[in-house]
């Protein structure tokens, strides 16, 4: 473990309790992961959601997530993450990470956060706040996230309600449980034998509540799986790609 005021490393051992029937990590189980380092390092670092509730009456949201592998993480392996926080662009901060099993590096992953004030839920400038590097680490990616572009042919998959044991500190649904509905829709229990999800990136559209039935919506293009996920309401909440390491899993 090692920290500094932009980086920050942790080991996670993958246990049975977050692997699936082929032994690999489940996607929200890795997701779970990167928010446990970037949470610790918030700690630390003195910009955690306590610390900006007190400072700013604002707490974090993240917008998106990406993450590539190379390979599965297996059950019994131990994952290191390690994490860099890039100087902030308006109201952005990205956080990006690299993931490692021993010295082999079986995947990247970047994350979009914005400081929202706790009433208005609008986000706040971040480029002059002392708590954030004031520029990039060397080790920074350059790769930045868009709101996802869905093919013209998306049809009805699946209807979800949501519960109580969905939610999170904030009262609405736990970003993580996206990750889980965008597995189920994908149908990865399904998928052939060593066909792994080798990419995946969801958006935060708005937020979730208990008690709301979510329509999910899919299509393909491109070699990659489109989630989208709808409120009762008929507004977005959440849009997800999943690519497979073969058409196969498709």
């Amino acid at each position: 473990m090692s920290f500094s005021i932009d980086s920050y490393s942790e080991q996670f051992f993958i246990s049975s309790t977050d692997t699936d029937a082929s032994y690999a990590c489940r996607p929200s189980a890795l997701f779970v992961y990167l928010q446990r380092v970037i949470t610790e390092h918030s700690q630390q670092a003195g910009t955690s959601r306590d610390d900006m509730l007190s400072k700013y009456n604002c707490y974090w949201m993240v917008l998106r997530i990406w993450v590539r592998l190379r390979r599965p993480v297996i059950w019994g392996e131990t994952l290191t993450i390690r994490m860099t926080v890039r100087h902030p662009q308006g109201t952005r901060v990205y956080r990006d990470c690299d993931l490692f099993v021993g010295e082999e590096q079986v995947g990247e992953a970047t994350t979009v956060w914005v400081l929202a004030n706790r009433k208005t839920k609008r986000p706040i400038l971040l480029e002059h706040l002392a708590e954030l590097p004031a520029e990039d680490a060397p080790t920074a990616k350059k790769i930045t996230l868009s709101r996802i572009v869905f093919p013209e042919e998306m049809t009805l998959h699946d209807t979800r309600k949501l519960y109580y044991s969905d939610t999170d500190i904030n009262g609405h649904i736990n970003n993580t449980r996206y990750v889980d509905l965008a597995c189920d829709a994908a149908e990865l229990d399904l998928r052939p034998h060593g066909v792994f999800m080798q990419e995946m990136m969801i958006s935060y559209v708005g937020e979730c509540f208990a008690g709301e039935t979510l329509r999910i919506y899919r299509g393909k293009a491109d070699g990659k799986l489109f989630i989208h996920g709808v409120g009762p309401d008929g507004s977005d909440r959440f849009d997800c790609t999943i690519r497979m390491s073969s058409d196969e899993g498709l």
